[in-house]
């Protein structure tokens, strides 16, 4: 069907873009919202802080790892097809707290595409990490998931509220592209 589709399978290429600035402001605001109260337990926790949206682009990369290894893409790949390679996006960090490079740093890896703002990239060419960091088995991250679970932070609350907002923003600007268009 794709090849129907899209026409000569080795000349289709794309990026499936993955949002990490809006997720660590959202699961930073729940663990925040969640420590209120105690803010040496919530201390002791921050160990999470700012890693949990990371910990999730690593288990949703292992599900792209997943993916490349089942038969029906296997298939796919014997006609030529490439993969759809995973682009995170909004990789630059706002919280002063967190290091500067950490959602480079910590994302390289095989069929992957980092959009960084120049500053990021500044940074990064000054005193990134040059190594691949993201790897297939997504257990390390999955292991760090598990303690919102634990918090009672339902995680898939939290990426249906960012899906829902990231669609809303989306269509936003497409209808004011029309907007402007039709003037």
């Amino acid at each position: 069907m794709l090849q129907r589709q899209m026409g000569n399978l080795p000349l289709t290429r794309s990026d499936n873009q993955y949002e990490l600035l809006r997720l660590h402001w959202l699961l930073d605001i729940a663990l925040l919202v969640f420590f209120r109260d105690d803010a040496i337990v919530y201390y002791e926790h921050a160990g999470g802080m700012g890693k949990m949206a990371i910990a999730n682009a690593q288990a949703a990369y292992g599900h792209f790892w997943a993916l490349m290894a089942s038969e029906r893409w296997l298939a796919l790949a014997a006609q030529g097809a490439r993969p759809q390679r995973v682009l995170w996006a909004s990789t630059s960090v706002k919280n002063p707290a967190y290091p500067d490079t950490l959602c480079v740093d910590t994302l390289i890896g095989p069929d992957t595409v980092n959009t960084v703002r120049p500053a990021t990239l500044d940074a990064y060419l000054d005193h990134g990490l040059v190594a691949q960091t993201l790897y297939a088995d997504p257990s390390e991250g999955q292991g760090l998931l598990g303690r919102l679970d634990d918090l009672g932070i339902d995680l898939d609350q939290v990426l249906e509220r960012l899906l829902r907002e990231g669609v809303a923003a989306f269509v936003r600007a497409f209808e004011s592209l029309h907007a402007s268009i039709a003037r």
